[in-house]
This record gives structure tokens, C-alpha cells and sequence, in this order.
């Protein structure tokens, strides 16, 4: 298979840019013109530059391509991408993105951009002469300016080879598989979106963020302006208040100002209430719901729904959401999941790992009790809840149970009673348990006794920071072959985590220390509780990622969200779908030997009848 890098040029102006456009408005605009492309064949062969109609650079491409057997390099598949597949009809037997392929490697460092990553490595400079051709159609440039442009992409594609031949070494072919299928998720997508579906969910996300601020601004301001009334109307929401430390107070307080993260992060909860309510006491005029509705509205007028995921996205490996719609984040039973429909005569399959992250946390801390209850698919939950209460618990028992199952998902990562009441109070589906803080440490305890390898596999964490800070070497897990070098955490798998300038830091006011690192240019807190969940969710990932691509391989993935796969079928091939689906997600992976694996498999006409 020959590796083709390929690099597009395309008008800009001081509106219609990606600074101001999500990628699909501006790929699917009408004032969308290509001015030019570079060919890169080989790594001895040097680009080329092309420049007209788009009928004529398809004419080009065809000329050097073979689609059928071709890969083609870029960097960033979510440009060439639609470019191709879009508006020149083509599409390669493989996609290879250097912007995916660093991002393992330098997410939490020096970014990815083909700049920062071609000065870190020394293979060159990145130019600046797209600058001069703000506003310019390919009509406007004067031969010397196209000359200058195609020097200038020609230096972006030599870039983008030298990037993938020092990339390509350290990047598993199952992730090479897996940037490719993320890709076509943008750029070959399948959901149909309902227009008139989504314009009265629109409808709805506005009157009732309208009747809020009347409330607001009338007579229930106090609710909005209290801090107590206020975390009543988010725990009514099922939200736990988010907190901060007061030097002033010298206690925790809520995080309610609008500076404040927590508060600020809210804005984005999958529930549109809760960022109506935030919207309220904030005073923003939009809600991020009502922002995401009209653009699946916008989007429906334009074609399909392109599934956009940042691979590698945060720092455990797993995706995010991207192109400002964040299709990770759409809430479970919601209207937007209800309007995305499969094409006719086909139908959506979601299948979901079962209690991934507990299975996976009781193998590796050796918590073997667990890992049989699991694997005898018995309920764990249940165990839990009669342990709690002292007596025999079944499913019939819906509050107790939901105990034991927040207590199983939960604490495993070193929570503390006070969260956990919380999280017991709020509740989930309608059940709500209240527990005192006395209580609740009782239970905290209760289980850390009973998973006592689970609480020695925090302090094996605790262990590894404390050498790794020093930079010293060593095992996390040895049957597992989880293991440390200095500020890198190695999986099994051979996936990495990074904790750059890994440090120990010490505050001056009050004397206590903490570890921390740097990410994305911020000092990010790390202990052991939370490298233990950095582990087993970056473990999670690599078990999803397997089954994404064995699937992938025979059937259309069309979405991924956490632990769970999206595909869209013919409707004939439904149930062959979900048995090869049941059987690959129930086949424990090879570098995880021993973990109990089950799934949930469910089909739909939209994905909101799939999940």
C-alpha cells in the first residue's frame, strides 16, 4: 500500500473561516472553493501543487491515486477529509492523520498543531503565506501569488511525511485502524436528522428557559441569587453543587461565582435544565442546549449528521466531542438522540459494556471475589447493598440495590463519605437515598474493608508516584504488565500516559503539599485515587477501541460514545449484527487475560430507540 500525503487549499475570508465555522458549515457552505492541492507520492519523490476547477484537481488526484489501494496522509482527516469524500467524490482504501497520531504522544505537552510538532522535531518551518490570501479567490491570484501558495502547501505536505515517518513507528495498526474509522464517522456519515423533531425540541429548550428567567427576574429571584436555594435547585436536577476551598472562610463553599469552573462547566451538563438554570444565574442569554439544537437543525438542512470525535481527545486516551455539537454528551432518552435516524431500510445498533471500569479495576487490584461475581454474571450491587443493610438484598429492592451498585461504581477510586452521600441523595432514575455523613463514612469503610485489594492497589499507585517523581522505573501491576518509567505510565496494551514536569508542590500559605503535572500548559493535581482511574479508564479505552475495530472491520461504525458503539445496518442484517456484536464484546481481550466481559445490545429506527 503506497502512502500519498495530500494537502488542500481552499478560500477563506474574514467571515467565512474555521475561526468562525464549525468544520461542517464551512465544508458544506456555498462559498466554498478549492484553489489548489500538493501531492506527495513518496519520500523521495517531492510534492507537487495543482491548482484548478475541482473537476480538474478529481482529474489530477485520479492521475496519482489509486483509490482502491492507496493510503493518504494528511494532517488533520477532518479538512482533506470532506474535502474528498464530499465535494470530489472520492474516497481512500485508508486515512493517516499525523494530528491523531501525535496526540498520544503530545496532547498534554506541545499540542499537535503541524507547527509546534515540526519545530519540536526539527524538520522544518511551518510557512505563514496563507495569511496573504485572506478573500482571495483562485481567479484573484496572480501567478506569482499561486506560485507562492503552492510553495507554501507543498512545504505542508513535506512536513506532514516527515511527521508520519517519525509517527508511523510508534502507532499500533489497531490505532491506525481506529483514526481511519473515526474519520469516516465525519466524513462518510450516515445518521438522518429529523428537522421537524428537532425544531419542536427547539422550541421547547427555549420556553422553558424563557419561563426561568421570568421566574429570575421576578418573584423567585432569590432561588437564582441564594447560594443554598441555588444548590437545592441543581441537586433537585440530580447535580451535586460544585465546591471550593475559601482561605477567607477557612471552609469549603459553593463554587458559584461566575469565574468559577465548576459553576461555568455546568453550562454544558447534558441536562438542558440544569444550563437553564445555570444560564439564570449567570445571566447568559443561550443556553448550550438551545445553541446545539439550532445546529442540528442547521445541519439538517445541509445533509447528514457528521459524527466528529477527537481521537485521543483527553488525556486517558479516550475520544471527546468535537465541531461544537459534542455528540458524546447527548443525553440518554433525549430528543436529539431521538432525532437522529438511521437511513430507510436500515436500523441503529448500540451495544455498551457492561461495569467495564469495575471489572477491569477488580482484576488488576486482584480483587478476585469481585471478579467472580462478575464473571458468574452475579450482582455485585446486590452483595454490596445486603453487606450495607445486613441483610439478603434482591433487585426487587430498588433503593437498596441502587446503594450497593453507586458503592461498587463509585468508590472504587478512593471517593470519600461525603461525596458519597451525595451521590446517594441526588440519586439516579427517580430513587434517592438518604444517608447522614456518619452513616455514610460507615459504608465508605464498609467497603474499603471488603475490597481491601482495591484500597492496597491505591497505595501501589500512591507508590509508583512517589518514585516516579524521582524518576525511577517499576511495576504498578506485574501480572498485568502495568508499569512505570519516569513520568510514563505503560499499559499492556503498549498504550501511554504522560504526566509531564511531574512534580511535588508544596504551598506556601498553608504548608501542604500535593503532586501535580503539566497539562495543556496547567498545573493539573494527580494522586493515587486518580492515577488509579487515569489506569482503568485508559484500560477501558483499549478494550473499547479492540471491539471498535473487530466490529468496524465487517459492519458501519457511526458513532462511539464511551463505552459504547453505534452502528447503522441494513435492516436484514440486524440480528446477524447483534449476535457477531454480543460475541466480540463478550471475548475478553488478549492483554487484559482473566476480565469478565458482558454487553447490552439494542436496536432502533433512531438512536434514541437503540439507546
Amino acid at each position: 500500500m503506497r502512502v500519498i500525503g495530500v494537502d488542500f487549499e481552499s478560500y477563506w475570508d474574514q467571515d467565512y473561516s474555521l475561526s468562525k465555522m464549525t468544520t461542517e458549515s464551512y465544508m458544506r457552505d456555498r462559498r466554498f472553493e478549492l484553489i489548489g492541492v500538493s501531492v506527495k507520492t513518496s519520500l523521495k519523490s517531492p510534492a507537487i501543487w495543482f491548482s484548478g476547477t475541482h473537476e480538474e484537481i478529481a482529474s489530477f488526484l485520479d492521475k496519482h491515486i489509486n483509490w482502491e489501494e492507496d493510503a493518504i496522509l494528511c494532517h488533520n482527516g477532518y479538512m482533506e477529509g470532506p474535502v474528498l469524500s464530499w465535494h470530489l467524490d472520492r474516497k481512500p482504501k485508508l486515512w493517516l492523520d499525523t494530528l491523531a497520531m501525535a496526540r498520544p504522544w503530545h496532547l498534554k505537552d506541545i499540542g499537535v498543531s503541524l507547527a509546534s510538532l515540526a519545530a519540536h522535531y526539527k524538520l522544518g518551518v511551518k510557512g505563514h503565506e496563507l495569511m496573504n490570501t485572506k478573500g482571495k479567490r483562485r481567479k484573484d491570484f496572480t501567478a506569482e501569488e499561486m506560485r507562492k501558495f503552492g510553495v507554501y502547501c507543498c512545504n505542508d505536505i513535506e512536513l506532514t511525511y516527515k511527521l508520519f515517518k517519525v509517527f508511523a513507528p510508534q502507532t499500533p495498526a489497531l490505532e491506525i485502524q481506529c483514526i481511519d474509522f473515526t474519520i469516516r464517522m465525519f466524513t462518510e456519515p450516515k445518521f438522518r436528522l429529523n428537522n421537524t423533531k428537532l425544531k419542536e425540541y427547539y422550541k421547547e429548550v427555549v420556553d422553558a428557559k424563557q419561563q426561568l428567567m421570568q421566574a429570575a427576574n421576578q418573584n423567585n429571584r432569590d432561588s437564582f441569587m441564594s447560594d443554598e436555594k441555588f444548590a437545592e435547585l441543581l441537586m433537585a436536577e440530580g447535580v451535586t453543587p460544585p465546591i471550593k476551598w475559601s482561605k477567607k472562610q477557612n471552609k469549603e463553599v459553593y463554587a458559584f461565582a461566575k469565574t468559577d469552573k465548576g459553576l461555568k462547566e455546568l453550562l454544558s451538563h447534558e441536562n438542558p435544565m440544569v444550563q437553564a438554570l445555570v444560564a439564570c444565574r449567570l445571566g447568559v442569554k443561550t443556553t448550550i442546549e438551545e445553541t446545539r439544537a439550532q445546529r442540528f437543525i442547521d445541519i439538517s438542512t445541509r445533509g447528514s449528521l457528521p459524527i466528529m470525535l477527537n481521537y485521543w481527545g483527553a488525556g486517558t486516551g479516550r475520544f471527546t466531542g468535537g465541531d461544537k455539537i459534542n455528540p458524546q454528551n447527548l443525553r440518554r432518552g433525549g430528543r436529539l438522540r431521538d432525532a437522529m435516524e438511521a437511513p430507510v431500510g436500515h436500523k441503529v445498533v448500540a451495544a455498551d459494556l457492561s461495569q467495564i471500569e469495575a471489572r477491569i479495576l477488580a482484576l488488576i487490584a486482584g480483587q478476585l471475589d469481585l471478579v467472580e461475581l462478575f464473571a458468574t454474571k452475579g450482582d455485585p450491587y446486590c452483595v454490596m447493598a445486603s453487606d450495607v443493610y445486613g441483610r439478603q438484598i434482591t433487585k426487587a429492592d430498588q433503593a437498596e440495590r441502587f446503594l450497593g451498585k453507586t458503592c461498587v461504581l463509585g468508590l472504587g477510586y478512593y471517593t470519600g463519605a461525603a461525596k458519597l452521600r451525595e451521590t446517594l441523595r441526588i440519586g439516579n432514575g427517580g430513587i434517592s437515598v438518604v444517608v447522614d455523613l456518619e452513616e455514610a463514612q460507615r459504608i465508605v469503610k464498609l467497603y474499603r474493608k471488603k475490597n481491601d485489594k482495591i484500597v492496597r492497589f491505591w497505595r501501589t499507585c500512591a507508590n509508583a508516584l512517589d518514585h516516579m517523581v524521582i524518576g525511577g522505573s517499576g511495576y504498578i501491576s506485574e501480572e498485568f504488565n502495568i508499569r512505570y518509567e519516569g513520568e510514563t505510565v505503560i499499559l499492556p496494551n503498549g498504550a501511554q500516559l504522560h504526566y509531564p514536569k511531574l512534580q511535588v508542590h508544596r504551598d506556601e500559605e498553608t504548608g501542604e503539599t500535593e503532586m501535580r503535572y503539566l497539562f495543556r500548559n496547567q498545573w493539573t493535581k494527580i494522586y493515587s485515587g486518580l492515577l488509579c482511574e487515569n489506569i482503568v479508564q485508559a484500560l477501558a479505552r483499549g478494550v473499547i477501541v479492540e471491539y471498535l475495530v473487530t466490529v468496524g472491520e465487517r459492519y458501519t461504525v457511526s458513532h462511539q460514545v464511551h463505552d459504547e458503539i453505534i452502528l447503522i445496518v441494513l435492516s436484514s442484517l440486524v440480528k446477524e449484527a447483534t449476535a457477531f456484536v454480543e460475541q466480540t464484546m463478550s471475548t475478553p481481550v488478549s492483554w487484559l487475560p482473566g476480565l469478565p466481559v458482558a454487553c447490552e445490545v439494542k436496536s432502533g429506527s433512531t438512536y434514541g430507540e437503540a439507546k
